[in-house]
């Protein structure tokens, strides 16, 4: 599915976002299959899972989990992306400008994936899908809590994308 999720974005403006990157494995397959002159932007903390709220299951998703990566671990699978280190939302700024085609949100937390999808929400062109990796699975209820909130489940496509009609 997200072969065709990326080549239904193919022809429109923007860049191409991860946030929750992890090793990098599935940053280098968005990269590899990214359309020409579009820059693919990389957010991770590399410290692994913040604190885990009342929301989300801190036995599956405990504070550090994920911390086993590195930006040159990532670096290596997308030697031209731009990787920003940090907790988000709040390392998401640097991106204040960008508008996107393409955002993959996999921080498994509900705050991180709240923040994510609020700040990325507006930044997305008409006809960008935002996809959501941990959507309605049973060890993120925070990042379903966040979608559904932010988002509404009514317009979650499954597998679990937006879509900006605007």
């Amino acid at each position: 599915m997200l072969d065709e999720m990326l080549e239904a974005v193919r022809g429109l403006s923007g860049d191409y976002a991860e946030c929750g990157v992890w090793r990098g494995e599935v940053a280098e397959y968005i990269y590899q299959r990214m359309a020409g002159g579009a820059r693919l932007w990389l957010f991770d903390s590399f410290l692994g899972h913040p604190e885990p709220s009342e929301f989300d299951d801190a036995v599956a998703h405990p504070k550090g989990r994920y911390a086993d990566t590195s930006m040159e671990m990532v670096r290596a699978r997308c030697p031209l992306a731009i990787i920003v280190p940090g907790f988000m939302p709040g390392s998401l700024y640097v991106a204040a400008e960008t508008m996107f085609r393409f955002v993959r949100v996999d921080v498994d937390h509900y705050a991180a994936t709240k923040g994510v999808i609020e700040f990325f929400r507006d930044k997305m062109v008409p006809g960008g899908i935002m996809e959501f990796d941990d959507y309605q699975h049973s060890e993120c209820p925070g990042a379903t809590k966040a979608i559904d909130e932010v988002i509404g489940a009514a317009n979650i496509r499954m597998p679990a994308h937006w879509v900006n009609s605007a």
